[in-house]
């Protein structure tokens, strides 16, 4: 806005290096007390001013609406104190700028339907490790298309989850000369924000309040930036370890002379996960893991259907609320299912957690996993782990509800089906006749069903 200045607060050198190499797409990964929450509220200022469009409207989105306030609102109101004209609304969280009708407002991502039907020149994604990542993929990203505006995900890492996944793809395409992404990441260590002393008690701190290595494990996570540090009280963690040591993540590839099952975990708010997996005598292969949110059954078939398995699925395995009435039918949602796909759907109980758990990990020996297509599902079982009781100071007998638990809950449907799997193989092969020979079945050609009507084997 012509004749209006606006003086942004001094900024360190590298939070400036941010400013000047902000593309369309960031993903700045950073320690604690970087400066980050500053340095975006700048941003959203500086282009609110510069914003060719009407009436212009920026966001600060954090993991829930009350973060949000604690952490950006009292930046913001300081901001509007220095801006003559700048109304600041607190019961709405968000700041009404003087120039072209710009609006800045501050968000929660804990309700992300909520936030549909607005339009975004620009957001902050704050803590994005800690959101619900269909926040983005189904309503942020869809916000910015019309005015082609930006984002930025920023915060520390919470494991190798989509913020890891998000920040790689911004690697591999900076490193590529995609001038629209452009990725950072910042450790105390390297920094000198914070000076080394304080590192080192900070480190101690934390050892005294958890013990050594969850102290150690916090500390590399929150300051160092360190996607893999060891994750305390992960469920999986013995069995993970004799997984890389003898080399089960690998590549598996698909083999169409043996039947494909799906095991699923099923969630219409929180995410749904299927893995997709064959045994070949006493492997259990692991060949592709799928996550997706927000949707109900036709876009899952779809998905089936579009994978290389199509007409060689031999049953999909869905835990108990499989036999619920949702996705907005009225019937139960394995009758939905079944009328959509190929392959017999399953409802199988699943034991209480202890015992779930406990069928994983007896399971685990016979486990191949495909690097390329479970990557996903082996970080999430990796994640997958205790809650710690912060007042007692131990780790609960219960899992922390997090982004990892999905993955982890199929395979769990998956340790618990294998019995039902094994009678379904016995089932199957009972049914071909005798005249026929032994691998006529591998051709698809038709055998009498339980029913008695011929049917192509691999309908299951």
């Amino acid at each position: 806005m012509t004749g209006t200045t606006v003086r942004l607060p001094q900024l360190r050198p590298l939070q400036r290096e941010l400013l000047d190499q902000m593309a369309r797409w960031n993903v700045w990964v950073c320690h604690r007390r970087f400066g980050k929450t500053l340095l975006c509220l700048c941003l959203l200022i500086k282009h609110s001013h510069m914003c060719p469009h009407t009436a212009p409207r920026y966001a600060y989105l954090a993991p829930l609406f009350r973060q949000a306030k604690q952490i950006s609102w009292d930046y913001l109101r300081r901001f509007a104190a220095q801006i003559p004209g700048a109304v600041p609304n607190e019961a709405e969280l968000r700041l009404d700028l003087p120039w072209n009708n710009a609006r800045i407002q501050l968000l929660g991502a804990d309700n992300p339907d909520s936030l549909r039907g607005m339009y975004l020149d620009g957001c902050i994604l704050d803590e994005y490790a800690q959101m619900q990542p269909r926040a983005w993929t189904q309503v942020i990203r869809p916000a910015l298309s019309d005015r082609l505006g930006w984002a930025i995900k920023v915060g520390t890492p919470y494991g190798k989850n989509h913020f890891y996944f998000d920040w790689r793809e911004a690697v591999r395409a900076q490193n590529a000369g995609d001038t629209d992404y452009h990725a950072a990441l910042y450790r105390a260590s390297e920094t000198g924000v914070i000076p080394q002393a304080e590192l080192e008690s900070a480190r101690q701190t934390m050892r005294a309040s958890f013990g050594d290595l969850a102290g150690d494990a916090d500390y590399e996570q929150e300051y160092e930036c360190q996607w893999e540090a060891a994750i305390p009280g992960a469920y999986y963690a013995e069995e993970l370890r004799l997984v890389d040591v003898q080399r089960r993540i690998t590549h598996c590839p698909y083999d169409p002379t043996y039947p494909v099952y799906s095991a699923w975990d099923l969630g219409v708010n929180d995410a749904t996960a299927i893995w997709f997996f064959q045994l070949i005598g006493r492997q259990i292969c692991l060949l592709h893991y799928y996550e997706a949110s927000g949707y109900g059954a036709p876009h899952y078939a779809e998905y089936l259907a579009s994978q290389p398995y199509q007409g060689h699925y031999r049953g999909h395995l869905l835990p108990h609320d499989g036999g619920h009435h949702e996705w907005g039918t009225g019937e139960r949602r394995e009758v939905t299912l079944q009328r959509l796909v190929q392959g017999e759907v399953h409802v199988q109980q699943r034991p209480g957690l202890d015992t779930s758990i406990n069928s994983v990990r007896v399971m685990f020996p016979r486990l191949v996993f495909d690097h390329d297509g479970c990557e996903r599902g082996i970080e999430a079982l990796r994640n997958y782990h205790h809650r710690w009781d912060t007042q007692r100071k131990v780790f609960l007998s219960m899992p922390e509800h997090n982004w990892a638990c999905h993955g982890a809950d199929a395979l769990r449907t998956l340790a618990v089906s294998l019995d039902l799997v094994d009678q379904i193989e016995k089932q199957f092969t009972s049914t071909i006749p005798p005249e026929q020979g032994p691998f006529d079945w591998l051709l698809g050609n038709a055998v009498q069903g339980a029913g008695g009507k011929g049917r192509l084997a691999w309908m299951g």
